[in-house]
């Protein structure tokens, strides 16, 4: 079971285990060492879905110009999506879209309510206290770590497949799924 010779190099998982610990530290290091509250918590995982649906659309984007993969152009439903009750004929590209960026609007609409509710009827309650130098702190960290992911991805993104990076995108919306409905 000797590796292809002309295949791609494998992302590493132990690359993509110490990425996700080192976001998750973020927040648990914010809040332990630098006194964040809940609620700017909450705002930075939501920001962080906003940035992770931002970096596999420019994966997307970018993989699709480089490669000219037929599956871009391929119009059948990939990730389940539905328009309608009808599955959605879009592509990858812009199902992801749709379905991550819909649910990271409508989830960003929910937290930002949240937010101002929690912070405006509890002003001395430091957990609901709303501070955008914590969170523009929290962001710039998260963002480093994403766009130091994505131009490692860039440099052998034009040797990936396009089931690779199918199977990329489900992951991603998955991990989309998941943290809105954590949150």
């Amino acid at each position: 079971n000797a590796p292809d010779a002309g295949a791609p190099p494998q992302p590493s998982k132990l690359g993509a285990i110490v990425l996700a610990l080192l976001i998750n530290a973020v927040p648990l290091v914010g809040v332990l060492y630098f006194e964040w509250s809940a609620i700017n918590v909450v705002v930075l995982y939501w920001f962080e879905n906003l940035m992770i649906g931002v970096c596999t659309f420019v994966r997307l984007l970018l993989h699709r110009f480089w490669t000219r993969k037929r599956g871009y152009w391929r119009r059948t439903n990939r990730l389940g999506i539905q328009i309608n009750n009808k599955p959605a004929v879009i592509g990858l590209i812009g199902e992801y879209a749709t379905a991550s960026f819909s649910f990271t609007l409508a989830h960003g609409i929910f937290v930002g309510g949240i937010a101002l509710i929690l912070s405006q009827n509890f002003p001395d309650d430091p957990r609901w206290r709303v501070s955008l130098v914590q969170i523009g702190h929290g962001v710039l960290a998260i963002s480093v770590m994403l766009g130091l992911e994505l131009v490692a991805d860039l440099f052998t993104i034009r040797s990936r497949s396009f089931a690779w990076m199918r199977t990329y995108v489900e992951g991603r919306m998955g991990r989309v799924i998941v943290l809105h409905l954590a949150i």
